[in-house]
């Protein structure tokens, strides 16, 4: 059972950088929407710059979805 005092957050109310160092309201992204947080922590699969993997998902691939900053999510997560 959840304490009535602890502040859950939605992810909704954060914002983040994308990876062109612009901030974004995630309030915008309500609904079915696919994000992007590289972080290069599991299996290395992304170890180039916030440039490098936009242009690498964008460009081969398509892809459509906002590419966030790249970020240490084990910190954010609090296991590093």
């Amino acid at each position: 059972m959840v304490s009535e005092s602890c502040n859950v957050l939605s992810i909704h109310e954060f914002t983040v950088k994308d990876a062109k160092g612009s901030d974004v309201a995630l309030s915008k992204y309500k609904g079915p929407d696919i994000l992007a947080f590289p972080c290069n922590q599991f299996g290395g699969q992304e170890p180039g710059t916030n440039e490098e993997i936009a242009n690498f998902v964008c460009t081969p691939f398509k892809a459509e979805y906002p590419i966030f900053n790249k970020n240490d999510i084990k910190k954010v997560l609090g296991v590093a």
